[in-house]
């Protein structure tokens, strides 16, 4: 016969198996299984053949029926009329000698874990026949999937974890990928110069190209904007050591926030020469790119 613990099945003396255990383990000193069970069911379901075999004589002989190969036929045949409950489930015998009282006892390890990277216990739960089913038959079972695109075949489960019939994958670590449903063992490295920015189960890289200015390029602003402070300051002096001319007496003020802003609108250029790179400090760079538009637009009003 076929047992499971979640089996409410009962006969005349116990509402289940799981009460049978329940009484029996204060006085074995352990808590009992499949083996006790079936010990008592076959003892019970022998004695219920008994009576009814022996139901309406009034001098039952048994020791003598079973003494004779014809007795023991009589007694076979007997079992094929013979219906009872019994905490396998109820019991009946077809023409066939098979038990038809209730439908196969099916078992599955399941877990509670359903995503990935999640493990749990198994527990072997009982998914038919149907009136006893804790659990609906898993089919196919997770571990027969490919796993999804940015994840893997993941050995540390198989090996250390409860992975069976479960789940086998695992997300890919930062910096690596898979784009496909695979059964890949690891994920594959990003090529050089690419990154997944930190992420598990990427399922592609990214090339990061910082696109900052060229030393050249950085140091022919920091020329300009020398010369033009330059240009600025020598203009500037220029007119306040001749601002006492007739050309220059009413256009000195003009003339000197010409110069200043010019200065000031220059200073644009520094502000945009300040770069940041992928994994480096970025609050200069921040900082220029958002002062750089007022610097610009103050020196062209002056």
């Amino acid at each position: 016969g076929q047992w499971h613990e979640n089996f409410n099945y009962e006969d005349d003396y116990f509402s289940s198996g799981f009460e049978l255990l329940g009484v029996l383990e204060p006085q074995l000193g352990y808590r009992g299984s499949y083996d006790l069970v079936v010990s008592y069911s076959i003892a019970t379901l022998f004695s219920k053949h008994i009576q009814a075999r022996y139901r309406i004589q009034n001098e039952p002989n048994l020791e003598g029926d079973l003494s004779t190969p014809e007795g023991h036929e009589l007694f076979r045949r007997d079992l094929l009329v013979l219906k009872t409950n019994t905490l396998f489930g109820p019991f009946a015998l077809d023409e066939s000698q098979r038990n038809t009282g209730r439908g196969s006892a099916g078992t599955q390890w399941q877990s509670d874990a359903n995503f990935l990277n999640e493990t749990s216990d198994l527990a072997n739960k009982c998914v038919s026949p149907l009136t006893q089913a804790e659990s609906s038959n898993v089919l196919p079972a997770p571990v027969s999937f490919d796993c999804p695109a940015g994840s893997y075949i993941s050995l540390d489960l198989f090996r250390n974890h409860s992975s069976l019939l479960t789940n086998k994958c695992d997300l890919c670590a930062p910096d690596t990928y898979t784009t496909t449903q695979n059964v890949l063992t690891t994920c594959i490295p990003c090529p050089d110069g690419a990154t997944t920015s930190g992420e598990f189960g990427s399922t592609t890289c990214t090339f990061i190209n910082d696109n900052i200015l060229a030393r050249s390029l950085v140091a022919m602003s920091l020329i300009m904007v020398c010369i033009v402070w330059s240009l600025s300051l020598s203009i500037f002096f220029w007119v306040y050591r001749r601002r006492s001319r007739d050309i220059l007496k009413f256009s000195t003020m003009y003339l000197g926030f010409m110069c200043l802003g010019a200065g000031i609108s220059s200073l644009s250029i520094l502000a945009i020469s300040f770069h940041a790179g992928s994994g480096s400090e970025s609050n200069a760079a921040s900082l220029g790119c958002q002062i750089a538009p007022f610097l610009y637009c103050i020196g062209w009003v002056m």
